[in-house]
């Protein structure tokens, strides 16, 4: 995306009816761009949805039922918006998310697979029926929320650190890493704006692969890069003789 884009954009968000989503939200209609929120649930949070619709902002709004678990869901609304709306997808944000905690071994299959399904097919999923109709525009972007829970699991979050491990596996180039536990979530949100539209912080950095936010975040990565260093420091030798003569 372009540094201060001329015209409105438009934002598909998943999982706005509260935190980061919603956040997100009220900044994206701030800024006078079009938004298209998303929650599994509308009914069950009128107050955020009525909240949203009414925003003064200057751009369009609209709020959608979707459980990014639903492949047909998911087809129907991206096909819908693109194809039969005429809607333009500039920018897809992949929010929707959730936590089980609890020992790996006391979860449940079925609870590994729903954190699987929310926070790495579905962001997945999404991405892959956007990305033809961004290609035939050639342009747009894609934000993976993920978590430093990938970079290294912790003690009962290991569900969760698989799914982000997972999505940051596949789509590292549009993942940006967000959660943080004692965070302005606010600034964070202004943060990946930024980036997204190249703006403030984010001016000539639009093309970076990862946005790290939070003084937890520093911590785990140069724990984790240290790590890795440590290991080649060690074994770095053997590293490289394990191949055929």
């Amino acid at each position: 995306m372009t540094s201060s884009p001329q015209q409105p954009l438009t934002f598909l968000i998943t999982g706005c009816s509260s935190g980061f989503g919603l956040l997100l939200s009220r900044l994206v209609l701030d800024q006078g761009h079009n938004l298209i929120a998303t929650s599994r649930s509308p009914s069950r949070t009128r107050e955020v949805v009525d909240e949203i619709l009414s925003h003064p902002g200057a751009g369009t709004r609209q709020w959608l039922e979707l459980d990014v678990n639903d492949p047909v869901r998911c087809h129907e609304l991206i096909n819908d918006l693109e194809t039969s709306n005429g809607t333009a997808i500039d920018v897809l944000v992949n929010n929707a998310g959730f936590c089980i905690l609890g020992p790996a071994e006391l979860l449940e299959e079925d609870e590994l697979r729903e954190m699987m399904d929310t926070m790495y097919f579905g962001p997945a999923r999404l991405a892959r029926l956007v990305l033809p109709f961004m290609r035939q525009r050639k342009k747009g972007v894609i934000v993976n929320m993920s978590s430093g829970a990938g970079l290294e699991g912790r003690e009962s979050m290991a569900g969760y650190a698989a799914a982000m491990a997972a999505l940051d596996g596949e789509t590292i180039p549009g993942t940006m890493e967000v959660r943080t536990k004692d965070g302005d979530s606010k600034k964070a949100a202004k943060a990946v704006y930024d980036v997204i539209v190249g703006e403030g912080v984010g001016f000539g950095k639009e093309k970076e692969r990862m946005l790290p936010l939070g003084r937890d975040l520093d911590k785990r990565l140069r724990e984790v890069i240290g790590g890795y260093q440590h290991a080649l420091d060690v074994f770095g030798d053997i590293c490289n003789k394990v191949h055929k003569d």
